[in-house]
């Protein structure tokens, strides 16, 4: 049985609901940039994140940070 990885976070962020979407997006972005992430990691965040809604958004940001 291979175990269960976790998903890559970026540090110190904080994303606020009712924030505009694009808001959330840059932050992420750029907090994952200082913090060394690639862009294939970033986009895939990104890509996953705007497939549905705006709540998907949020749990998916959330998701990727602590």
């Amino acid at each position: 049985m291979s175990p269960v990885s976790s998903p890559k976070k970026v540090k110190n962020v904080y994303f606020r609901n009712g924030e505009h979407h694009m808001v959330l997006l840059s932050v992420f972005a750029h907090a994952a940039e200082r913090q060394n992430w690639t862009k294939e990691e970033i986009h895939a965040v990104i890509d996953e994140a705007t497939r549905s809604n705006y709540k998907h958004l949020i749990k998916t940001l959330k998701l990727h940070s602590e």
